[in-house]
């Protein structure tokens, strides 16, 4: 029986330098953990139903979108 000897063909080398941008939730204020990326929801807010681009983009938690945009209602089918 033949040994395994792995053979090293590349690697990768992580940045130690410091985070530039946090993620921040716009609503709260708490910062997101973002070790997977920004995990935040983008909300985008229109002045009226024909606009062609939204006057605020808003970053905001899972936590602040579910409250805000969720049916938490007995009549929900969801809750």
């Amino acid at each position: 029986m033949e040994s395994l000897n792995p053979k090293v063909i590349g690697h990768i080398q992580l940045s130690d330098a410091p985070k530039k941008h946090k993620c921040i939730c716009d609503e709260c204020g708490w910062e997101v953990p973002d070790g997977w990326g920004d995990t935040r929801v983008k909300i985008e807010i229109y002045d009226s139903k024909y606009a062609t681009k939204p006057s605020e983009i808003r970053m905001i938690c899972e936590w602040c979108a579910d409250e805000q945009y969720v049916d938490h209602s007995s009549s929900s089918i969801f809750g």
